[in-house]
């Protein structure tokens, strides 16, 4: 485990909750939200481990605990972030209301030639 794969993991993971809510969709059961961000955090691992060089894409990974304690760093703090900031705040639920109407209805113009009320 090297410190540029653990940091490149702290620098991003604070930014998967965000992430989440923009890909989850209501009605999600929470397993299904916590099987997503477990495989975030994995992607943010690769990440890291692809930006320190430990990644040898003929051999595979090199350092397999590097990637399970940076995988495991990236689930926590996105965790602590979500409980925090999101979950049960004013924050978290205009979020998630903007996220239940996504996308919404569009907007129809006036018809054409009604110009401005008088």
């Amino acid at each position: 485990m090297d410190e540029t794969s653990l940091g490149v993991s702290a620098a991003i993971a604070p930014f998967l909750p965000f992430l989440i809510s923009l890909l989850k969709r209501p009605g999600w059961p929470p397993v299904l939200s916590m099987a997503v961000t477990a495989a975030a955090a994995f992607g943010v691992a690769v990440l890291g481990l692809l930006i320190d060089g430990q990644v040898d894409l003929e051999n595979g990974f090199q350092d397999v605990d590097g990637l399970l304690g940076a995988a495991g760093l990236a689930f926590a703090e996105s965790q602590i972030v979500y409980r925090l900031l999101i979950k049960g705040t004013a924050t978290g639920e205009r979020l998630n209301n903007a996220l239940a109407t996504f996308p919404g209805q569009p907007v129809e113009a006036p018809p054409a030639g009604s110009g401005f009320p008088s």
